[in-house]
């Protein structure tokens, strides 16, 4: 496996993200194969969502007009994410509020034209998000093609996983039973991400120990029946993500299917990164050599996200700077 940097000219784009408040996300709004990244601004003043849209040589940009969606993400507290709400094969954005007074998940879904905004109702489930601790998944749990939220809690006292499944009217929340994966979920060192371990077409979610001590990486698989806990393995990967400033990539970066685990050092010192490819209950850790892309992201500045940049297959990754001095957008683009 190698990756491969190209420095993709954005100007306009990178110097919109250069800014903390600025969050960074990565998807295909258009439907054409090619992760895009879009941007949505917490600190206010923004009328719009810039989409820097993927061609075959660098980046189209677009900025679309959403005044009222634009307003609603102007909190420190609301988070945005990316995903595919309603099944149509382009991205949406969906807000989720970490502090208290929202009933509803507001989505922005996409359209050849650009967004519409919904406002879906979701008492029990928006209460629950309403927490800095509660971290929101978004990724297809039941497999029907829709886009779903879920929450883990990284304080004790939660023994389930709620999730907002949607439908065509808006969400009907499941909490799942959990206890065990639950607990594990329950400290500020703990990472959750999603995605699809086992290549069965339904998200599952994996959990990553940023302090030492774990020589493993417990995997909820999650069914209609409920969530199933796998504790895989994975002692040389779990001991290089014992760091706050590495940064987990959950995605497909060998193209089989199943989600695979990457780990960026944001610290410098790593000309290497590190992917652990998901195989039928284990993990198989490759050690990728990417001195330049290593470099290019050892900075707590740079936002690290993944996607299929040249609609190849194989997962990729990409670098935005939300701090000022980039005119580009790096990618390394994987091959194996």
């Amino acid at each position: 496996m190698q990756i491969t940097v190209e420095n993709r000219a954005a100007a306009d784009f990178a110097s919109l993200a250069a800014n903390p408040a600025v969050q960074v996300l990565a998807d295909d709004f258009d439907g054409d194969g090619n992760t895009d990244l879009a941007l949505v601004n917490q600190g206010g003043g923004w009328t719009s969502v810039p989409i820097a849209l993927s061609t075959a040589t660098g980046f189209t940009v677009e900025n679309i007009s959403t005044p009222d969606f634009a307003n609603l993400a102007a909190n420190p507290n609301v988070e945005a994410v990316s995903a595919d709400f309603n099944g149509d094969g382009k991205a949406d954005i969906g807000l989720v509020n970490h502090g208290a007074g929202w009933t509803t998940v507001p989505i922005a879904l996409s359209s050849t034209t650009g967004f519409t905004v919904e406002n879906l109702s979701s008492p029990d489930f928006a209460g629950w998000a309403a927490s800095p601790d509660v971290q929101v998944l978004a990724d297809d749990f039941n497999g029907d093609g829709k886009t779903d939220l879920a929450l883990v809690n990284q304080a004790p006292g939660w023994t389930t996983v709620p999730i907002a499944l949607s439908d065509t009217a808006g969400f009907t929340v499941a909490n799942l039973s959990a206890p065990d994966f639950a607990g594990w979920a329950a400290s500020p060192d703990v990472e959750a991400v999603p995605g699809d371990f086992d290549g069965n077409g339904s998200a599952d979610i994996a959990l990553i120990n940023h302090a030492l001590g774990w020589n493993t990486i417990p995997i909820a698989f999650v069914s209609s029946a409920g969530v199933t806990v796998q504790n895989r393995p994975a002692a040389d990967f779990a001991a290089l993500a014992a760091s706050p400033d590495v940064t987990v990539i959950a995605d497909d970066f060998s193209g089989d299917g199943r989600a695979d685990l990457a780990l960026v050092n944001q610290a410098g010192g790593w000309t290497s990164v590190p992917i652990a490819l998901s195989e039928l209950a284990s993990f198989s850790i490759n050690n990728v050599s990417a001195a330049n892309f290593a470099s290019l992201a050892a900075n707590t500045s740079v936002s690290v996200l993944s996607g299929d940049f040249n609609n190849d297959g194989l997962a990729d990754f990409g670098l935005i700077n939300q701090a000022p001095g980039w005119t580009t957008v790096p990618i390394g683009f994987t091959t194996v």
